[in-house]
């Protein structure tokens, strides 16, 4: 962000836009999977794939879990 001179809603943007591939963007992506699939490990459902990639939601295209991981993370949470 910094070397960009960019704040959060502008590196966002760019993080929920699959076209853009520049490398600081693109690791930013894999940071918050990496940080996503150790909590599902840390609750103990390592079993259930989050499919992380670009997909819409109601908010638009964002990068995200799976729309069938996220049911099965609000199943998970509320048993």
């Amino acid at each position: 962000m910094s070397r960009a001179q960019l704040g959060l809603t502008k590196t966002y943007n760019r993080v929920h836009t699959a076209d853009d591939q520049e490398h600081d963007i693109v690791r930013l992506r894999e940071l918050h999977a990496e940080l996503d699939q150790v909590v599902r490990d840390a609750y103990g459902w390592g079993d259930l794939e989050l499919d992380h990639d670009h997909w819409e939601t109601p908010q638009g295209m964002r990068f995200t879990v799976s729309p069938d991981a996220k049911d099965e993370l609000s199943i998970a949470c509320w048993s």
